[in-house]
């Protein structure tokens, strides 16, 4: 393994491209793993880095749900979190931020974020019992794949940023 010289991370791949700019964000191999504090974890290759107006709120929303914390800056408002297989990156917004627009609520319109998961009846009643908001209610519907109708089942939900998260089986 190859030590960076900022710690805590440890890459296992000596190839791996990275770029340690304090003013940008690293850059890593969407397969490299990582070992954050002795943790190994896989970058899916596709990661949504949300910006955020609360960080703190973001999280405990995410974790009720039963997102985990893989890592997290906190002197820089950013967390990295999993769920099954999918992972998110939240950021608190500030002026220095990749913002191309203004950032109003409901964040990320015209986007809602398909998450499959192993039993979504059962995060459904989750979502419930917490007395979350559901922005719709869990419902089969069935998609045309190459000719064939797949049935999926699936509920969303908005998230205090305003971006909409459909789970799905």
């Amino acid at each position: 393994a190859v030590t960076d010289p900022s710690p805590p991370f440890t890459y296992t791949n000596p190839a791996t491209p990275y770029v340690n700019d304090p003013s940008s964000h690293s850059i890593l191999h969407p397969c490299t793993t990582l070992v954050y504090e002795g943790i190994g974890m896989n970058f899916n290759k596709l990661i949504p880095e949300l910006s955020v107006f609360d960080i703190a709120q973001t999280k405990d929303f995410y974790k009720k749900l039963g997102f985990k914390i893989e890592y997290e800056r906190t002197e820089e408002n950013f967390v990295f979190m999993s769920f099954e297989d999918s992972q998110f990156m939240f950021e608190q917004i500030h002026d220095k931020g990749w913002n191309t627009g203004a950032l109003e609520y409901p964040l990320g319109r015209g986007i809602n974020f398909s998450i499959a998961v192993d039993n979504v009846e059962a995060l459904y009643e989750t979502v419930k019992n917490g007395q979350m908001k559901i922005y719709r209610e869990l419902a089969r519907s069935t998609y045309l794949v190459e000719g064939i109708a797949e049935e999926q089942i699936e509920f969303l939900i908005q998230d205090p940023n305003g971006y909409l998260l459909r789970f799905t089986n």
